[in-house]
């Protein structure tokens, strides 16, 4: 079967797919075939065929901004009936969830696992959007961690995260986008007073 490397989600909930093509030496591949679900046990429906030597699927309509969705692929003859591979490995969206912390001043992100046979030993990156339309990247987790606090240190505006995964080709799985409105709610430092001194003709104090 072919090798699916990253499946990222783009703003209105879509998934693209992308995969390693898998070696045919005697040309027997007629297509591909792409299956999905919304849960890890299934049941699992035929999404389309593709044609072999095709990288890459658009999945309109997925709704993975309302959950993760899971993928496998096959490869087929064009026989009647066609001889299928193997299933591949099942890949998941990464769905991500920001809320408010209690009490008020960070923004709690969790998400899923990006697949439910096989794990990435690459690091999960963390991205802020701010303003809207530069996306900023704040920091990276191992791939066994699925939480991260942000302090928020912005006034009082619209953020929106999401998280990444690469793969061992380069290929990144970005999550859902997700935010709320949030505050910069952090009390300022407190002065450090460094001396004070008395004018003793007028009494008055100066603190440095």
């Amino acid at each position: 079967p072919p090798v699916p490397n990253c499946a990222t989600v783009d703003v209105s909930g879509d998934v693209t797919l992308t995969w390693t093509i898998p070696p045919d030496p005697n040309g027997l591949c007629g297509q591909y075939q792409i299956w999905h679900a919304n849960s890890p046990l299934g049941p699992f429906a035929l999404v389309t065929n593709v044609p072999c030597g095709t990288t890459s699927f658009l999945h309109a309509g997925a709704g993975a901004n309302a959950g993760p969705q899971f993928y496998f692929m096959a490869s087929a003859t064009n026989a009647v009936p066609p001889e299928v591979s193997v299933p591949s490995d099942t890949i998941a969206t990464l769905f991500l969830q920001v809320f408010q912390s209690t009490p008020l001043g960070s923004a709690n992100l969790s998400w899923n696992a990006p697949a439910t046979s096989s794990a990435s030993s690459s690091d999960f990156t963390i991205w802020l959007e701010y303003p809207i339309g530069t996306w900023t990247q704040l920091a990276t987790v191992p791939a066994t961690t699925f939480a991260f606090q942000w302090v928020v240190d912005i006034c009082e505006d619209s953020l929106t995260f999401r998280v990444g995964l690469a793969d061992a080709n380069g290929c990144i799985s970005f999550s859902n986008r997700d935010g709320e409105v949030f505050r910069d709610v952090t009390p300022p430092s407190v002065p450090v007073v460094q001396a004070v001194s008395v004018d003793s003709t007028s009494g008055l104090s100066t603190i440095i």
